[in-house]
């Protein structure tokens, strides 16, 4: 297993077609974001053990990050430093 210390705005790419955005956190929470083709089964711990279910599907990988999300992940970060900056 993989463990990695990351701050606001960094990713991680996982293959060549999901990429995980760490936006931020407060308390015990952390807050992600997560771009990935739609044939991508994303799951929370949670829900996958209440479901019975283990593991996620595989991706596809002729699907890259569309510079339309990238453009809603840097806005998206650059609100969240504005509003951690003038707390």
């Amino acid at each position: 297993m993989l463990n990695l210390s990351v701050r606001p705005g960094e990713y991680l790419m996982v293959g060549e077609n999901v990429k995980i955005v760490f936006v931020g956190g407060t308390g015990n929470n952390i807050h992600l974001m997560i771009e990935a083709p739609r044939e991508v089964n994303i799951v929370r711990s949670r829900a996958a053990e209440k479901a019975g279910t283990a593991g996620p599907s595989p991706y596809s990988k002729k699907t890259p990050v569309s510079d339309k999300a990238q453009q809603e992940i840097l806005r998206i970060i650059r609100e969240d430093r504005q509003k951690n900056a003038s707390s």
